[in-house]
């Protein structure tokens, strides 16, 4: 991304004129064998062209990236989560052929895992959300202790920085007994980074579970996940949505390879050709050269020398100087190899221990290409922010 992307602070993005993208590498997962009829196409909306129903996506990007919303009056609430163990849930899929429990899930999908970090409190919530689809958990901003001062180091996800400094400092100012002396915003190019002030005679945990409580450096986010699944919206649990997009890549992964497997027999049959036309050069450009045209060329190459039409047309639509320099050896080499390659292919559409080898083989490659680092904490605590009243009190002197 070049220029203004909006920011957390809340800053709107500037318009497209002023601002350019590139797609980042991974991104090129979504759309790879999208040329090799991997999905359905449908017409747009004015019928001028086709575009793809779904994308063919190697890896399950509702689960890593989110989603909010789907548009068509559904209402959907779906948290990100780790590319590295929804990958390795996957994995586990295949080798126990669909049959794994939302424990074993979550041996490895811990819970969500937020761009902006941030400590999920108690695992209740996130067992309810990968259970039934449905579910709320505590998520609270990540901070340290310096001297007498609370510092903001990541906040929850879909939280305005600007806005939270600004109820910070609503909050201490309607409550003196808050013991918050200062909020300054110290964030910069290296990093978040929310002072918070407290008044020495304060008490540090007091103060502590005030602001939590009141303000959003705690805040609850709420799962909802409805997806589109067979074309009806249905509400899934994580088990559900990883079968569902398993077979979504599955569907994808044999067409691709009915595809190239199509392919390569018709360049096999055009290989096969090439090395009979060469061995009987003379005889091939004689019966061109006495031809009318290339479609009586083509003709007389297959009645003469029993050429399939794809093998004359290619024979014919070569130029003379490809012809005669043909490499027989590198023909052969080819051929080899396409034999090989389709052998493998018909191997992967008929034996379905072999094609959940390939899945698995492209989710790890994945995996290993793209390692991603969790960076929302996942605890088993959860905390009362309940705080006596008596100790926000401020004690002062009144003279009569």
């Amino acid at each position: 991304m070049h220029g203004n992307n909006g920011s957390i602070d809340g800053d709107d993005a500037a318009a497209m004129r002023y601002t350019e993208t590139r797609l980042s590498k991974i991104s090129s997962l979504l759309l790879q064998d999208l040329e090799k009829n991997t999905v359905l196409f449908s017409p747009n909306f004015d019928d001028s062209e086709r575009e793809p129903t779904v994308l063919p996506s190697y890896f399950p990007n509702i689960l890593v990236n989110g989603a909010s919303g789907i548009a068509a009056g559904y209402a959907t609430n779906m948290a990100p989560h780790n590319l590295s163990e929804v990958l390795d849930a996957l994995i586990l899929m295949i080798k126990k052929n669909n049959n794994i429990t939302l424990q074993d899930a979550m041996q490895f999908v811990k819970g969500p895992d937020f761009p902006t970090g941030g400590t999920v409190m108690g695992v209740e919530g996130i067992n309810q959300a990968f259970e039934t689809g449905k579910g709320k958990i505590i998520l609270r901003s990540k901070y340290h202790r310096e001297g007498n001062n609370l510092v903001i180091d990541e906040i929850p996800y879909d939280v305005i920085k600007q806005d939270l400094v600004k109820k910070i400092g609503d909050f201490v100012d309607t409550n003196p007994g808050a013991g918050v002396r200062e909020v300054r915003d110290e964030t910069d190019r290296t990093g978040l980074r929310i002072v918070l002030e407290i008044n020495d005679d304060s008490d540090f945990e007091t103060v502590r579970k005030l602001l939590l409580k009141n303000t959003p450096l705690q805040i609850s986010y709420n799962y909802n996940n409805v997806v589109i699944v067979d074309k009806q919206p249905k509400l899934l649990g994580l088990i559900d949505l990883l079968k569902a997009y398993l077979a979504h890549v599955s569907e994808v992964f044999l067409r691709k390879t009915k595809f190239d497997l199509d392919k390569s027999e018709k360049r096999l049959e055009i290989v096969d050709g090439l090395i009979k036309a060469v061995s009987i050069l003379d005889k091939v450009i004689e019966i061109i050269r006495a031809s009318k045209n290339r479609s009586d060329a083509i003709t007389n190459l297959s009645r003469e020398f029993n050429f399939t039409d794809n093998q004359s047309a290619a024979i014919v639509d070569l130029r003379l100087y490809r012809l005669t320099s043909t490499d027989l050896v590198k023909l052969e080499e080819e051929k080899a190899a396409l034999l090989a390659s389709i052998d493998h292919m018909k191997k992967i559409i008929s034996d379905k221990n072999e094609f959940n080898k390939e899945l698995v083989e492209i989710f790890s490659a994945v995996k290993n290409d793209y390692p991603t680092t969790r960076r929302t904490e996942i605890t088993n605590e959860t905390e009362t922010l309940d705080v006596e009243i008596k100790k926000t009190i401020i004690e002062k002197n009144y003279h009569i």
